[in-house]
């Protein structure tokens, strides 16, 4: 169900004014201990009374580990299988003390698969192989018809844990999928709004502590509910909190040489979907109506605001009332 925000603003006027190819490995078979070729004749006929109720597939694999057995020959076939038993193929631990080879040179975002080399070995990711043309930055030489199958395989087995794992991401994923996921990631990392306040976390996290550390310092509102917001000229930001989801949302009012523009920010991951919203500016017996979408972002900068769809309240609309 689509969420909608409604707003009615009212403005009071001051005085004043203002990928690769993957390998397979095969189990290594265990084999069969030596002592059971020095075993008597006797034991032997029982061995193979009792091997003619076994299935026919655990008959032969005996009979391969046996020959296996006859070939390393006494006391050192014993030690060969002992050797082969205890060989392991699972991962092992690295540790990589220049991260940053596994980052494309040109954009350094970590490399994805496809991964290019040119004849010298340069490698570039695919996006910075278009951009540059076929061109390798390193040496000139064309770039993008070999792919670098070894780097490829190495991003493929490099398993990583999410760089938002502090505030509560448990996936794991190869290195190659690391920059997809961070896009996707709903635990991406957000910083609460209040510029005086440090406090950083995942978007729930900001949340409940805007509610529980800043209660008083935004308005409640219900979504498909009109709130009802009285703005002056010198009010710049407004923290709107959604009752039951907790959602929190700035509304932005700057001055602008020809009037004042009013925009509203969600804070969320970059995967979060925006929220439909209207604003509806009333002055005297004139209104501005607007709606739009919330763009979605984890930090506020009150210097530096985001550029989204705004409504632009002419200077001339507001008519001074006082406050």
């Amino acid at each position: 169900m689509e969420k909608n925000v409604r707003f009615g603003l009212v403005y009071a006027v001051g005085g004043g004014g203002g990928g690769g190819a993957s390998s397979s490995r095969f189990p290594k078979r265990q084999r069969s201990s030596q002592r059971d070729l020095d075993e008597s004749e006797d034991s032997e006929e029982v061995e193979e009374e009792e091997e003619e109720e076994v299935p026919t597939v655990q008959c032969q694999a005996r009979a391969q580990e046996t020959r296996a057995a006859d070939k390393g020959g006494g006391g050192k076939g014993n030690k060969t299988a002992d050797h082969v038993k205890r060989s392991n193929n699972g991962p092992v631990s690295v540790t990589l003390n220049d991260p940053e080879v596994l980052d494309c040179p040109v954009c350094y975002e970590p490399l994805t698969i496809p991964v290019y080399q040119c004849g010298n070995g340069h490698i570039v990711c695919n996006r910075c192989c278009i951009e540059l043309m076929n061109k390798c930055p390193s040496c000139r030489l064309p770039i993008g018809h070999s792919r670098s199958i070894a780097m490829e395989k190495v991003l493929e087995s490099i398993q990583v844990t999410c760089e938002n794992e502090d505030y509560g991401c448990k996936e794991k994923m190869s290195y190659s999928k690391k920059y997809d996921h961070g896009k996707a990631c709903h635990h991406a990392r957000c910083s609460c709004p209040l510029a005086a306040c440090n406090f950083v976390g995942s978007f729930n996290q900001i949340y409940q502590h805007f509610r529980g550390v800043h209660k008083h310092a935004a308005e409640e509102f219900v979504y498909d509910k009109v709130l009802r917001i009285t703005l002056s000229v010198h009010h710049d930001l407004i923290f709107l909190q959604e009752e039951k989801n907790g959602d929190l949302f700035i509304l932005n009012n700057s001055t602008e040489p020809h009037g004042y523009r009013i925009s509203v920010n969600c804070i969320a991951p970059p995967c979060k979907g925006g929220i439909v919203y209207s604003i509806v500016a009333k002055s005297g017996g004139a209104a501005y109506k607007f709606n739009s979408c919330t763009k979605s972002i984890q930090n506020w900068d009150e210097n530096n605001p985001p550029s989204v769809a705004s409504l632009l309240v002419p200077s001339d609309f507001l008519v001074p009332t006082g406050s």
